[in-house]
């Protein structure tokens, strides 16, 4: 009796005791019957594949599994992937990393989401010519062409890099000759992209802005998310460039943008109803906004000073505004700063007869809170106390809500 004359049930049931899961990749490589058994047991025992149904799996590659890429290269079986997660940190391999994820990618029929984790710096400090930006956005091509509907760029910073480092200049940029990045036509016949969060610096290399650029006024974006606070000039072309007529989701997170220009971007995107701002610059109050800027918005999340500055540069308040959320959890001094920011807003605030306040806190409340009362307009307000540890207060709904701060009743929800 040899191996290939039991039953595909019984080897499944002896593959599964391996004490080794690399012996069921050499396995793999024996014959295609071996192959489609082992190589899938091999992967999901570390951690890389998980099936959902016949024909579609997630694939998460962490970044000490990046031996995996030359496993999944072989793989026959790999046809729709929901989500792929690929973490790539390891400077000297990282060039053939990124083109055997490219080969990845390009062998998939279809991948619905994608999270991409890569150290910029690698790309810079690459002085073999095998890495650089352009192979990357190869791959980045390869998952558009695959109609991946939500695709997230993320910089991956391991202990030796300085989370505080400097901005990069442009002359610190990659020395060696290169053409601007295209994005591929396959990519623009699938325009299937709907999510994209640039929270990477690579996407706003020089040799890379043009794809990105080509991307955003390309696809059907309705979400757009940015994140790169090392570059400054890079993130402000990029927007002033810019038109989405479909993008309706707009979140900036230490983006480094000048109020004149978010403000410019915004009276370009009037259809935004979700804005979320998150430690950006805020404009003096006498700065106004322009006419057509937030006239769609339903949610509007920022800190409170910046809060309170956007409810008092709009020409009128719109009727659509549903939820305001304000970041950063409320110590004693968020809450006089709170107080003080949004106490000239009060009276807008009011003329909203159905609005949603959400004020994080901390665990503790300050026994004398109470004494922050004009922090919550006298109007139909409902509220919800959200809670350091994940918890909720309750979440009240009454004509004067301010009564009730001195005695909030905490309760999951």
């Amino acid at each position: 009796m040899t191996l290939l004359s039991l039953p595909n049930e019984l080897l499944l049931d002896v593959f599964s005791h391996f004490e080794d899961p690399h012996l069921l990749f050499t396995l793999s490589t024996l014959c295609k019957r071996l192959h489609l058994l082992a190589l899938p047991l091999y992967l999901s025992q570390i951690g890389v594949y998980e099936s959902l149904s016949p024909g579609v799996c997630n694939i998460t590659i962490g970044q000490h599994r990046t031996e995996a890429l030359a496993a999944l290269q072989t793989a026959l079986f790999l046809d729709a992937v929901q989500t792929l997660s690929c973490t790539l940190p390891h400077a000297m391999q990282l060039g053939q990393d990124v083109k055997r994820l490219a080969r990845v990618c390009a062998a998939l029929t279809s991948v619905n989401s994608a999270t991409l984790h890569v150290n910029p710096r690698k790309f810079l400090d690459d002085s073999s010519g095998d890495l650089n930006p352009l192979s990357f956005v190869d791959c980045l091509n390869s998952l558009l062409e695959k109609s991946c509907s939500s695709l997230t760029v993320k910089s991956f910073r391991d202990r030796w890099t300085d989370h505080k480092s400097r901005p990069m200049r442009r002359a610190q940029q990659p020395s060696r000759v290169l053409s601007a990045a295209a994005l591929s036509p396959a990519a623009m016949r699938a325009k299937s992209l709907s999510t994209f969060n640039i929270h990477s610096e690579i996407l706003v290399f020089p040799h890379v802005r043009a794809w990105t650029i080509d991307v955003l006024n390309s696809f059907p974006i309705r979400a757009l998310s940015i994140s790169a606070p090392f570059q400054i000039e890079e993130i402000t072309d990029i927007l002033a460039v810019t038109e989405i007529p479909t993008l309706l989701t707009l979140a900036l997170h230490e983006s480094r943008i000048t109020p004149a220009q978010l403000h410019a971007f915004l009276a370009r995107h009037p259809q935004i109803t979700h804005l979320r701002l998150e430690k950006l610059i805020v404009p003096p109050l006498h700065e106004r906004l322009p006419s057509r800027a937030l006239e769609s918005i339903v949610t509007l999340t920022a800190g409170p000073t910046h809060v309170a500055y956007l409810l008092h540069a709009l020409n009128r308040l719109p009727s659509t505004l549903q939820c305001i959320r304000i970041l950063s959890y409320m110590t004693t001094v968020d809450l006089q700063g709170a107080n003080s920011s949004l106490h000239h807003v009060v009276s807008f605030l009011a003329g909203i007869p159905d609005l949603r306040l959400v004020l994080p806190v901390p665990d503790s409340l300050p026994p004398h809170c109470a004494r922050h009362r004009p922090l919550l307009p006298r109007c139909r307000v409902g509220i919800a106390f959200r809670l350091q540890a994940g918890a909720w207060l309750s979440r009240m709904h009454h004509p004067d809500p301010a009564a009730q701060v001195a005695g909030l009743h905490r309760e999951v929800v």
